[in-house]
C-alpha cells in the first residue's frame, strides 16, 4: 500500500478532526461542495457569481489546506466530514458522555461573569459546609 496524500478515514478517527477542515473558508467549502456534485469550474463560477479563475483559486487553496492530490479527493473529504457531523448532530450527545471531553460539562450559555459568580457561590457554600462541620466536631 503506497503512501497517498488523499486523507482516508480510519476506524476511531473522527471526520471533524481531518487535517485542515477547520481552516477552510466558506467560499472554499462552497466550491468543494459543488465540485462534489461533479460541476466544472465554469459552472461553479456561474452559480456563485465569481470568475472561473476565482473558483480555481478557491479549490487549489482548499486542496493545499487538506493535503489532497486532486479536487475530487478534497470534495469527498469535505462532504464525508459534513455528513458525519450531520449524523452526529442528529443523534445528539451519548447518554452519560461528557460534552466536548469535559467533566463536568461546560456551561456555554453563561458568560464569563456569570461563570465567575457561579464559582464564588460554590466556594461560599463549601466554606459554609466546612464551618458547620468544624462546629459539629467541636461540639463532640
Amino acid at each position: 500500500m503506497g503512501a497517498s496524500n488523499d486523507w482516508r478515514p480510519r476506524p476511531g478517527i473522527q471526520f471533524e478532526r481531518a487535517p485542515g477542515l477547520e481552516t477552510l473558508t466558506p467560499k472554499e467549502r462552497e466550491c468543494l461542495r459543488l465540485v462534489a456534485e461533479n460541476r466544472g469550474s465554469k459552472d461553479i463560477a456561474r452559480l456563485l457569481g465569481i470568475s472561473p479563475t476565482s473558483v480555481e483559486t478557491h479549490v487549489r487553496r482548499a486542496r493545499e489546506k487538506l493535503g489532497t492530490r486532486d479536487r475530487f479527493a478534497a470534495a469527498r473529504l469535505l462532504v464525508r466530514a459534513e455528513e458525519h457531523l450531520d449524523a452526529r448532530a442528529a443523534r445528539g450527545p451519548r447518554q452519560g458522555a461528557p460534552t466536548a471531553g469535559r467533566f463536568p460539562p461546560a456551561f456555554p450559555s453563561l458568560d464569563v461573569w456569570s461563570r465567575f459568580g457561579l464559582v464564588l457561590l460554590v466556594a461560599a457554600v463549601l466554606a459554609l459546609i466546612f464551618r458547620i462541620g468544624v462546629s459539629l466536631l467541636r461540639a463532640l
